[in-house]
């Protein structure tokens, strides 16, 4: 499958999701004989609340992680990569999206595959040099610290608020405690400088506000990139949702990107 697709989705999740969350998304890319790949944080692994936070996986810890992916996809295996982002993987991504993985950069030096771009799906990331937890100023609503782990207390309004009751305790059921440090992580490179970038925004979201986003859009921005804009009436979580819209949106992003390259 994947050695015939066009391209290959790298879907990097955000804040206490697992695998299980993606996968109606990767079934519905399936359906298109598109890889959605959807990698378990490092810092989503972790239970112990006892621990001492700095000995947990921080944000850097996760990219590496998400770079590995990439070394193995574009590097090894020479496919073109859409990175898409949702909530915390926005910083994830941000920081592992290094220009030497772009199709523009590999194209260049007449090498095949490379890194299409990253799509933000209601998300955040940080300027170089900013941690999270002082730049916005909070570690996000509706969130709970005990020890060196993070939670979600209340995922069936905050996150699954536009899902029925079911539904929504269904995905809840499968969250799990996230690192602390992550919001502690100094973002260490930005990779939206070198690629095409979009953004989908929930009207519907409880945890990614218009601020947060203008600010991320302000920093692609401010930098000369260029990003293009989608807004649907999905939650926090439109690859439950809304999952064959955002497949679609993805789809025509992914294309746009490679005609640049025909």
């Amino acid at each position: 499958m994947s050695s015939t697709s066009p391209f290959t989705i790298l879907f990097v999740q955000g804040s206490w999701h697992v695998p299980a969350h993606a996968e109606p998304l990767t079934a519905s890319f399936k359906a298109l004989d598109i890889e959605c790949i959807a990698p378990l944080l490092p810092s989503n692994n972790v239970s112990n609340s006892n621990q001492d936070p700095s000995s947990l996986p921080d944000a850097h810890v996760d990219s590496a992680c998400v770079q590995e992916h990439l070394e193995r996809l574009v590097t090894q295996q020479q496919r073109n990569v859409l990175l898409v982002a949702h909530s915390y993987g926005g910083l994830v991504a941000t920081m592992a999206a290094h220009e030497s993985f772009s199709l523009r950069n590999r194209s260049a030096k007449s090498q095949v595959g490379g890194l299409l771009g990253i799509f933000y799906v209601c998300t955040f990331s940080a300027p170089v040099g900013a941690v999270p937890m002082a730049y916005y100023g909070h570690t996000g609503s509706g969130t709970k610290i005990e020890g060196g782990i993070i939670s979600c207390p209340e995922p069936e309004t905050l996150l699954f608020n536009d899902l029925d009751p079911e539904a929504a305790k269904h995905w809840s059921s499968l969250l799990v405690p996230q690192s602390v440090s992550v919001h502690y992580t100094a973002c260490d490179y930005a990779g939206y400088e070198h690629v095409p970038c979009g953004y989908l925004y929930g009207k519907n979201d409880r945890c990614i506000t218009e601020e947060i986003r203008e600010r991320l859009l302000k920093l692609v921005k401010d930098r000369d990139g260029e990003v293009k804009i989608w807004y649907c009436d999905a939650g926090h979580e439109p690859q439950i949702s809304w999952t064959e819209g955002l497949r679609d949106v993805l789809v025509g992003f992914a294309k746009d990107c490679l005609s640049q390259f025909d």
